[in-house]
């Protein structure tokens, strides 16, 4: 992370941002972040892969992402036929 990056982060504060969802987004980057830290004992850049790795694991991610959506997707519609 950047200089710049660091120090807006020492002067985020949480009241400052006035739409729910970003706050909402805010507190889950960063319970993901102290989940990772908790889980792996590092952050990601301190993980040693190559850009083809990163690449290979984001695409896995999306995939793992569609596939909840499919599965929500297909639940509400079976819900809203009820």
């Amino acid at each position: 992370m950047d200089n710049q990056n660091t120090r807006y982060i020492k002067k985020y504060k949480h009241s400052q941002i006035k739409d729910p969802n970003t706050r909402e987004l805010i507190a889950r980057i960063i319970k993901r972040d102290r989940q990772g830290k908790k889980i792996y004992k590092n952050v990601m850049r301190e993980v040693n892969k190559n850009p083809a790795q990163w690449i290979e694991e984001a695409i896995e991610e999306t995939i793992d992402k569609v596939r909840y959506l499919i599965e929500a997707l297909n639940r509400l519609k079976k819900m809203l036929k009820k």
